[in-house]
């Protein structure tokens, strides 16, 4: 009797393991944007050594939502693209449950994630440099000015 609760308990466990690996096997992004039309293409790229490769590609629906799913082989920066000036990076790997939510066409400075801290982590560090980069063009702004001024 005792044997019978332990196989059948392991049975489950076995089978429990194999459905939990299945749902964890491979990353999702999904989402909706303001500003993106029904067949809005988003594109998906992982930051190779030297470049972004594209690795899947989805149309928006008609209120702007989509999913991507794929499977990284390690961890990695994806980028999510709408255009050239509306993209987003973005950590993933196979356990990685992302919700995005944005504008389309300004992504980079109205996007928001859950589901990964790694992610939210990246978005805060993004804004910041973003920020920083604001205020070191105005410097040089400034700087060239005086220059010209002769000061």
């Amino acid at each position: 009797m005792i044997k019978s609760v332990f196989l059948a308990a392991a049975v489950l466990g076995v089978a429990n393991a194999c459905q939990n690996a299945a749902a964890a096997d491979g990353y999702e992004v999904s989402g909706q944007l303001k500003n993106a039309p029904a067949g809005t293409v988003l594109h998906l790229s992982e930051l190779t050594s030297n470049q972004f490769v594209e690795k899947n590609q989805t149309k928006t629906d008609a209120a702007g939502k989509f999913t991507l799913k794929g499977v990284a082989v390690t961890s990695g920066i994806f980028q999510l693209k709408v255009d050239e000036a509306n993209q987003v990076l973005l950590l993933l790997d196979n356990k990685t449950r992302v919700q995005l939510s944005g504008d389309a066409k300004s992504l980079p400075t109205t996007y928001t994630v859950t589901g990964s801290k790694d992610a939210e982590v990246l978005r805060q560090l993004t804004r910041v440099m973003q920020g920083t980069k604001g205020q070191l063009d105005g410097l040089s702004q400034r700087f060239n000015a005086a220059g010209q001024a002769g000061k």
